[in-house]
């Protein structure tokens, strides 16, 4: 009885954290420009209002822009944070100046608390169910497509900063899927291009955010729909509360110049470095799909230790993704 308890509670995490992600992200869509046309240049950031001889205002304190060369009259005004020898796209100016906004800033940290939170009800659920023993043909097995969905949606998210780690992660992720799946590898290539294409990823990201709700609300067993609905708003308050609490003690950064990975992917990156890709994609396969496997037995020892073996994947990836910082 217990267990089903925490069960819903999760399912209500899940539809609370999907709520905030979709409200804040689309006050974040308002504002940011997916291209990626390259400029070259020095990457600056204002540290100071500057205005004309008029008086009309050029840039605002915390905006950014790229400069060939830093004008002697600005000297002292503008701070370099980027080499000039790399080409910047629109994308990271664009998620730069919002990060730079207080405004912004707090919506960026409560964007990603909400995908944190999104991913850490997922797992849970997937640890309940495995534990529990599903079925293939119930509502419960819902939870599967929705985990493959939030961590794409979270990876492709990732991308959109398009800084260094941006790149590094979509040019894995992408390398991951594309190289070792086979026959679907082919069809996600059309989806993935090699090249870069924010706007692109932006739609996917969007497309993937969207589906997921359709797939919660059909998860959903229909005498748990009031019971639900009434716990999802309040739970998605406090994802709010919490993200705007942990934006302003710690404002997300506006440039990630490292590679380290997200938090639920860090164990695919600790592989890559000491396995090639195929062999860190098999593993992964095997992985997942022993803890799948795990959930169908009649065995309880068998089901803990698939339960085990989704809690080893995001502990580890969480803890590997602090020491590669």
């Amino acid at each position: 009885m217990h267990q089903r308890r925490i069960l819903e509670l999760l399912w209500i995490l899940c539809g609370g954290s999907v709520l905030a992600t979709l409200v804040s992200g689309a006050m974040i869509a308002l504002v940011y420009h997916p291209s990626s046309q390259a400029v070259s240049g020095g990457l600056y950031r204002a540290e100071t209002a500057i205005t004309d001889a008029v008086g009309d205002t050029l840039l605002r304190q915390g905006e950014w822009i790229v400069l060939d060369s830093l004008p002697h009259s600005y000297r002292g005004m503008l701070r370099l944070v980027g080499d000039s020898t790399v080409r910047w796209s629109r994308a990271l100016l664009s998620h730069a100046e919002l990060v730079a906004q207080p405004a912004g800033a707090l919506l960026i940290a409560v964007h990603q608390v909400a995908a944190t939170v999104l991913v850490c009800a997922l797992a849970g659920i997937a640890v309940m169910e495995i534990l529990l023993g599903y079925h293939w043909r119930s509502h419960h097995a819902a939870w599967i497509v929705l985990l493959v969905a939030a961590l794409t949606t979270s990876w492709l998210g990732t991308t959109l900063a398009a800084d260094p780690r941006a790149v590094a992660a979509y040019d894995v992720g992408r390398a991951l899927l594309t190289d070792n799946i086979p026959a679907l590898g082919d069809i996600l290539a059309l989806l993935l291009p090699a090249t870069a294409d924010v706007a692109r990823r932006f739609a996917l990201h969007a497309i993937w955010l969207g589906a997921m709700v359709v797939l919660l609300l059909v998860s959903l067993k229909p005498e748990s729909v009031r019971a639900w609905s009434s716990g999802v708003g309040l739970s998605a308050s406090a994802i709010a509360a919490l993200g705007c609490i942990g934006g302003t003690l710690s404002p997300p950064a506006m440039l990630h110049t490292e590679t380290a990975p997200i938090w639920h992917l860090g164990i695919v990156f600790e592989l890559l470095h000491h396995l090639p890709m195929d062999a860190t994609m098999l593993i992964v396969l095997l992985w997942w799909g022993g803890a799948f496997a795990a959930g169908l037995s009649k065995h309880r020892l068998v089901r803990t230790l698939g339960a085990a073996l989704v809690v080893v994947w995001f502990g580890s990836g969480a803890v590997l993704s602090i020491v590669r910082q």
